[in-house]
């Protein structure tokens, strides 16, 4: 079973190494603190986690774990398609949004891609515990809810105001709203 978890880790971490070629487009990049941080603290987290699966002691929690990489793979690949189809930039870019997307994974979350990556680190949690890495991990969910505030930020001020303020009445930033009944 460690094997199988350490394969869809590696799996994940690979996609989202490869998607940062082929799917996001850099436009007017901004190296900022911010940008800088989250790319050390995502390649100490693609370095680490599959080093404390190696060396972690099997248990029944692996299973489960697996699912929960295999299903952020296979979201994180149908989110791909929808950002290739619609150009989305890196993170921290500074382009002014000319289309809202709310198909897919958008539908339920205004940032699946943060979710799935959180998810993916997340889980390493629960079968191979580490301070550094859960450090690690808090430190990075605070980098991606401000990547996510900056993103939201240029969609308030772009022409896209009142329908991205609707999607945000509709849908949570990284979990679904849970509707009211009547």
């Amino acid at each position: 079973m460690k094997y199988t978890l350490l394969t869809c880790a590696t799996l994940n971490y690979l996609s989202y190494f490869c998607c940062l070629f082929a799917i996001f487009r850099s436009h007017k990049e901004v190296h900022s603190l911010q940008f800088s941080l989250l790319k050390l603290n995502t390649l100490a987290l693609w370095v680490s986690g599959p080093v404390l699966i190696w060396n972690s002691t099997p248990h029944a929690g692996y299973l489960f774990i697996s699912v929960v990489q295999l299903l952020c793979l296979a979201g994180f690949w149908s989110t791909s398609r929808i950002a290739s189809r619609n150009q989305f930039t890196t993170v921290y870019s500074k382009d002014t949004p000319v289309k809202l997307v709310r198909s897919g994974l958008y539908k339920y979350v205004r940032h699946p891609f943060y979710l799935i990556y959180l998810m993916t680190y997340g889980s390493i949690v629960f079968v191979a515990p580490s301070m550094i890495y859960s450090a690690l991990v808090v430190s990075i969910t605070a980098l991606y809810i401000h990547a996510a505030r900056t993103e939201e930020a240029k969609f308030q001020a772009s022409v896209l105001s009142l329908e991205h303020k609707r999607y945000q009445d509709e849908t949570g930033m990284f979990l679904p709203k849970i509707k009211k009944a009547g």
